[in-house]
């Protein structure tokens, strides 16, 4: 217990040990297909069993274990079923035939199952939710965002649409860690619209006690519709402009041309979900014109965000990922 409070990420390497193998022991039966077929001289039926009585048994007793855990405590229902699943595995090994096989995989899908929930559970008390940061679908661009900040070392940057900050947040970390000379500015209501949902005062509150504390030297929270703050910002200087704000065509179109005339002869823009076609999210569609008139390379997971070179003079990586997009395409998404 004390070592859970003192150090969570040896307890989390721990659980998620103890998740991947449970997950990989969901699969890698299907690479030992041919041996298992020669060595125990089974049938297809028999294969069939090994693979589907694991999952079967893991998948029902799932929310039961759950509540044990709730009931009895994650940390010992923990230990029970990393012994289940330990003392399983051996047995898988030690078979002599198919029905031992079987039911070796019946045990090891009730130790997965009393292992899982568990998990889960002891990784939220471990975590509270300050410290597990916000859902976003940005967080595949992550990583990203640190290398476009180093690849353009803008001197300004604006994010248009930011909620709970998971991509603003990517950014202004990128500027501190890297010790760029730029000045960060978000712009958002922080009310929500019909897109990201509309919530409470609570989401601003959060955000900017976090953003204060790490960035507000160099960084500007700007509380406002998108055409309020045009004002703000000077004619020329914007080298990165990253638009997320309502995904309908109309106002990303809007958004996009309002704020064309603030970019730089260096800039580059950012449009996140241009891989969404559900209901009115037409980001795609204004990506799709985009793409034909200007230098771009785009990613498709984590709803999809494109790259536009749109200055005179773009940033050279930005240029040669565009040049390596236009060599092979389907590598460079």
């Amino acid at each position: 217990m004390a070592q859970a409070r003192t150090n969570p990420w040896l307890v989390l390497v721990v659980l998620t040990s103890g998740f991947f193998m449970i997950l990989l022991d969901t699969t890698i039966v299907n690479v030992a297909i041919p041996a298992m077929s020669a060595g125990l001289n089974t049938t297809l039926d028999q294969i069939l069993w090994v693979l589907n009585a694991y999952i079967l048994v893991y998948a029902v007793l799932l929310i039961t274990a759950g509540r044990l855990g709730d009931l009895y405590g994650q940390r010992n229902l923990f230990a029970i079923g990393l012994l289940i699943f330990t003392v399983a595995s051996a047995l898988c090994g030690l078979s002599q035939n198919a029905g031992e096989l079987i039911a070796a995989r019946v045990l090891q899908g009730i130790g997965g199952a009393i292992l899982t929930p568990q998990t889960l559970a002891i990784i939220t008390t471990l975590f509270p939710p300050e410290r597990r940061g916000a859902a976003s679908a940005w967080w595949g661009h992550v990583p990203f965002a640190h290398w476009v900040m180093r690849a353009v070392r803008p001197r300004v940057l604006v994010e248009l649409g930011t909620h709970n900050g998971v991509s603003y947040a990517a950014f202004c970390e990128a500027v501190a860690r890297c010790q760029l000379n730029t000045r960060c500015f978000a712009v958002d209501t922080w009310k929500g619209d019909a897109h990201a949902s509309f919530y409470d005062e609570r989401v601003y509150e959060d955000f900017k006690a976090f953003h204060d504390a790490r960035y507000a030297a160099f960084s500007t929270l700007l509380r406002a519709t998108f055409d309020e703050a045009l004002e703000r910002i000077e004619d020329g200087s914007v080298d990165l402009l990253h638009l997320d704000g309502l995904h309908t065509y109309d106002a990303v179109q809007h958004d996009f041309v309002s704020w064309l005339p603030k970019l730089s002869s260096h800039g580059v823009a950012l449009l996140h979900d241009i891989n969404v076609h559900n209901g009115d999210f037409a980001v795609w569609r204004l990506w799709q014109e985009l793409r034909e008139r200007h230098p771009h390379f785009e990613f498709h997971h984590s709803y999809g965000l494109g790259v536009l070179a749109l200055g005179k003079e773009p940033p050279e990586a930005i240029s040669e990922s565009a040049a390596r997009r236009d060599a092979t395409p389907e590598r460079a998404r």
